[in-house]
């Protein structure tokens, strides 16, 4: 290029490509022209791939958004629309290279927040040609000198969207906070070259900075970071996209080890799935404690913890170190020599949950939650039901214009465990293991039918029927709190939507579901396993010990049970923890679901947790086909080819 095309930079000039040389374009210019185009525009967004756009809100309304990438505007009126932009400048000429050029560029002077908005951004997503573009970047200068006109016009353009609209967080983000005294150089899945970036990117954060990540959309494996590196700190498994948390990598300088783990998943939230300041919180505390190791804490895939064939990847050798999970599968993945034997180091949980985390006599697991079936009500008369003689007394009393009792009885884990509770409820539970022996015994799928028939309403019962099981997390605890039935069905958590949706006035109930005529609680168990593969030995060992001590402890309990990452509007989430001195703190003595659902602790029962592969499959199978003979619109979540 011409170097008559720049003009010289002065106090208020740059080095900026000028398509008008007799016209200088100044600092000023570039700030005001900046600042323009974000008032006169209604909205300034990153763009990502089936997220929704996020408005920059002003007092008062903006009819038109502008911008001008060349020598002719770009204009819409009304809402800013992303894809209409994309289609323009198509039109207007921005190639897919000049596109890459400008990433190059930016990601060679370490512009991050430009990198980002420049590869998410649904024009340049969708480009294939980068061909060339390392190279073209690399002939630039720091200040891009050299840069094509309408890489300059673009270069402005996201100049103003880093000044005026911070990157915000849509989706899941890989957040890299360095507190340490000396710069870090770290590597992330996605921005290097064998995980779809055009050139491997050394990702400088300085000390007190903080970098955001999304995922790269160009990954051969779809937008995921699955790890980051850092100062030869690698982590493994974190599982960030769009869809899912963000993840936190926190260097303190000090550390010379990673520790991985992935928490339960399945507990409330508000909105569903907004877990981010909780892990902030846990890796925040845990490294506090130990600031020589690096956490790397996620949420659990829920489809893989409750899989057969989901869970061996995880505890492989390229698996999590701990994971916190359903004890249904204990008996398998230790039998399967998948995790090591367990230490509780921490407070002493309640006998019941030390039972569920205990196979063959060996302690796997370091009891962290528990769960069972209650049933919620705004009646207080729901306080003298026991058995379900005077469940089905109970709901028959109530008014008949909406359904009696909202719940879900369909699931393969679901099917199964409301039979053996009712076998349990039907013979006691000295006979459990008769329980998982087919074909179903009759009274007990009597006892289930008479249950289920109380959901009915107006020739549908939406509890079987798909209805119900097909809607997210809360759905029919909104329905139940706003009067559209007389109870409801769930664990103690449910109560968190209950609660949060409540319109009606009243108390709420809460007793023990009752599937037969001798009342019997059995708890569901959740643990922390230890993967034997990565972690039986020290100093992995010592770290999991202080993980699991961490998080089971009551201030670590209690900041999640009471919803403490969560605004302060939202009611507490009332999990059923597994240790003991939890129970003696103030604050859940005096909280009225946590003394209704406490009495169920001392004299419950553990679920079994050896049922393997082939039986569960059996029992989905079978007792579906007894409740559809009795029910013809039940509808099950059957298995394939389980055992005759």
């Amino acid at each position: 290029m011409s170097p008559a095309l720049f003009v010289k930079e002065g106090s208020m000039t740059a080095p900026i490509h000028n398509p008008t040389p007799n016209r200088l374009i100044t600092r000023r210019g570039i700030f005001t022209g900046a600042a323009a185009s974000v008032i006169c525009a209604p909205a300034i967004v990153r763009a990502t791939s089936s997220m929704p756009v996020h408005v920059l809100r002003w007092p008062v309304e903006r009819l038109y958004a502008c911008f001008s990438f060349t020598s002719n505007p770009v204009c819409f009126r009304g809402k800013y629309n992303i894809d209409r932009m994309s289609r323009q400048l198509a039109v207007d000429g921005i190639t897919p290279v000049t596109r890459c050029v400008a990433i190059e560029w930016s990601r060679k002077s370490n512009r991050i927040d430009l990198v980002m908005r420049l590869v998410q951004s649904a024009f340049l997503r969708h480009s294939t040609d980068c061909e060339g573009a390392p190279e073209m970047a690399n002939a630039l200068d720091s200040n891009g000198n050299g840069l094509h006109e309408d890489v300059v016009m673009l270069m402005r353009y996201l100049a103003a969207l880093t000044l005026f609209a911070p990157l915000s967080a849509n989706g899941g983000e890989l957040v890299i906070r360095n507190v340490s005294p000396s710069a870090v150089v770290c590597h992330a899945d996605g921005y290097t070259i064998e995980t779809g970036w055009p050139a491997t990117w050394d990702i400088t954060v300085q000390p007190g900075e903080t970098v955001r990540l999304e995922a790269n959309y160009k990954h051969p494996g779809g937008p995921i970071i699955d790890w980051a590196e850092c100062s030869g700190l690698r982590t493994r498994g974190m599982n960030i996209s769009p869809t899912r948390p963000d993840g936190l990598v926190l260097l303190t300088g000090k550390q010379s080890r990673v520790l991985n783990v992935a928490l339960y998943p399945d507990i409330p939230s508000h909105p569903n799935g907004n877990f981010g300041k909780l892990l902030d919180h846990v890796i925040n505390t845990y490294q506090a404690f130990n600031p020589d190791v690096l956490l790397n804490a996620v949420m659990a895939d829920e489809d893989a913890i409750y899989s057969f064939d989901g869970l061996p990847p995880l505890l492989g050798t390229s698996g999590y170190d701990v994971i916190e999970l359903d004890t249904l599968y204990l008996g398998f993945l230790a039998s399967s020599g998948l995790i090591a034997p367990a230490k509780i180091t921490g407070d002493a949980p309640w006998p019941v949950a030390l039972a569920a985390s205990t196979y063959k006599g060996v302690l796997y697991g370091v009891p962290s939650w528990l769960c069972m079936d209650f049933i919620f009500s705004f009646s207080p008369s729901l306080k003298s039901v026991h058995s379900l003689h005077e469940l089905l007394q109970f709901e028959a009393n109530g008014p008949q214009s909406r359904p009696a009792l909202l719940a879900d009885y369909d699931g393969s884990w679901r099917i199964p465990s409301i039979y053996i509770n009712a076998y349990v409820q039907t013979y006691g539970y000295q006979e459990i293991t008769k329980a998982l022996v087919m074909p179903p015994d009759p009274a007990v799928i009597a006892n289930l039918k008479s249950i289920v028939a109380t959901c009915a309403f107006e020739l549908a019962n939406t509890c079987v029927d798909g209805t119900n099981h097909a809607e997210p997390n809360g759905t029919i605890e909104r329905v139940f709190a706003n009067g559209n039935a007389r109870s409801d069905m769930g664990f103690s958590e449910q109560s968190f939507y209950v609660v949060l949706n409540q319109t009606i006035a009243g108390n709420l109930a809460i007793v023990p579901t009752a599937w037969g005529e001798h009342p019997q609680p059995l708890l569901y168990s959740d643990t922390f396993v230890t993967n034997k593969s990565t972690c039986s030995a020290d100093p992995c060992q010592t770290d999991s010990a202080a993980f699991t001590s961490l998080m089971t402890g009551s201030a670590m309990k209690s900041f999640i049970a009471f919803s403490q990452d969560l605004s302060p509007d939202v009611p507490p989430r009332h999990l059923l923890v597994a240790t003991q001195p939890f129970w003696n703190l103030d604050q859940v003595k005096a909280d009225p679901v946590y003394q209704q659902v406490a009495p169920v602790l001392p004299i419950g029962q553990p679920f079994p947790n050896a049922i393997t592969q082939q039986q569960q499959a059996t029992m989905d199978s079978k007792i579906c086909a007894a409740l559809k003979a009795e029910m013809p619109n039940y509808k099950c979540k059957v298995q394939v080819n389980p055992a005759n």
